[in-house]
């Protein structure tokens, strides 16, 4: 099956998977393997962390037809911690665009729980259609 938005490196290296794509929300699955525990054994915060801003600014890319989308502010809150092996569902939101900067928002959930909610601002980089090949 073909990429719904293509996936970056590191998401291929961390084994993600997309479940869908609309107007508004980019979904896909992550289980987190013991290469992103920490020490308490539970899954790093910055894993959470930069899978949110790794799919939002895939998922900004996409929506805008940008070459890349550069995050300019993170912002984390983690109400919830998640374990080796959890299935990981990341949901991401675009909020507005605009000219120069979007903002975005998102989640990770294992079922119903909220584990990590995020909201960032992108900036928009140059268009596909402007780029010279």
């Amino acid at each position: 099956m073909p990429e719904l938005i293509p996936l970056s490196p590191i998401a291929r290296m961390f084994g993600v998977s997309e479940v869908g794509l609309t107007d508004t929300e980019y979904t896909v699955i992550s289980v987190p393997s013991a290469d992103v525990a920490n020490c308490m054994g539970r899954v790093s915060g910055g894993y959470l962390a930069m899978i949110l801003d790794d799919t939002m600014s895939r998922h900004l890319t996409k929506v805008l037809g940008l070459h890349v989308a550069f995050t300019i502010t993170l912002t984390v809150q983690f109400p919830d911690g998640a374990a080796v092996g959890d299935t990981l569902m990341v949901t991401t939101r675009v909020v507005r665009t605009g000219n120069k900067v979007s903002f975005m928002e998102g989640t990770v959930r294992r079922g119903s729980r909220t584990l990590t909610t995020a909201t960032a601002s992108f900036g928009n980089a140059v268009p596909r259609s402007r780029l010279e090949i």
